[in-house]
């Protein structure tokens, strides 16, 4: 009776295992795309010793597969963004909001020898400290704010665009075309505008303003 030879019997199992081995090791993994599922057949798979058989995809099916793993992850980048602040966001500020602006009374007036000449009486916008006017004359829009008996002048026409800044409230002017606000002495405290409004020599007495231009 002829002996068995476990020797070639091991032998072969391990040379069924090597082919296996190498089998799994030529796969061009790198060539496919793989679902979530796939990749979790892949690992059991692998566990358990057998050989995954992986499917292959047209270009078309490629490119379809990456575009729509690429568009998940911008829209988790973006969710995330929107979840935070900026720190380039203003968070607070000092200024009187949007929304609380008042048109200003407008005083017509003319001009002569280059200055604009008021009457300052109980009639007038400027009868009161803290009021301010805008004066339209035909050299142009001017603002005007009283403090005490100090009157302010200033150019109404915005270093952003060139509007003319026409609302006020709490001791600021504020542009209607963006948003631009300046305080009564004409310094920038809100952009977009960058650059003051320029300002004029005022003069009051015996109830009469009269502005240098």
């Amino acid at each position: 009776m002829t002996p068995l030879s476990l020797r070639g019997d091991a032998s072969g199992a391990r040379n069924n295992q090597a082919a296996r081995t190498d089998s799994r090791e030529s796969l061009p993994l790198r060539s496919f795309a793989f679902s979530a599922v796939d990749r979790d057949a892949a690992a059991r798979l692998l566990r358990s010793g057998g050989v995954m058989q992986l499917p292959k995809y047209t270009r078309r099916e490629f490119c379809v597969n990456s575009c729509q793993a690429m568009s998940l992850a911008a829209v988790a980048s973006a969710i995330a963004g929107c979840g935070g602040s900026s720190p380039t966001s203003p968070t607070s500020s000092s200024s009187p909001s949007s929304s609380s602006f008042s048109q200003l009374p407008t005083i017509n007036a003319t001009v002569s020898g280059g200055a604009i000449t008021l009457t300052i009486d109980s009639s007038s916008p400027l009868a009161s400290t803290g009021t301010a006017a805008l004066v339209a004359t035909s050299s142009g829009n001017f603002l005007v704010s009283r403090a005490g008996d100090q009157f302010t002048a200033l150019t109404a026409v915005c270093t952003h665009e060139g509007c003319v800044v026409s609302t006020f409230q709490g001791g600021t002017y504020q542009c209607p075309c963006h948003g631009s606000q300046y305080s009564t002495n004409g310094s920038v405290l809100k952009g977009p505008a960058t650059r003051s409004l320029a300002q004029f020599t005022t003069r009051f007495a015996n109830n009469v303003l009269t502005i240098t231009l």
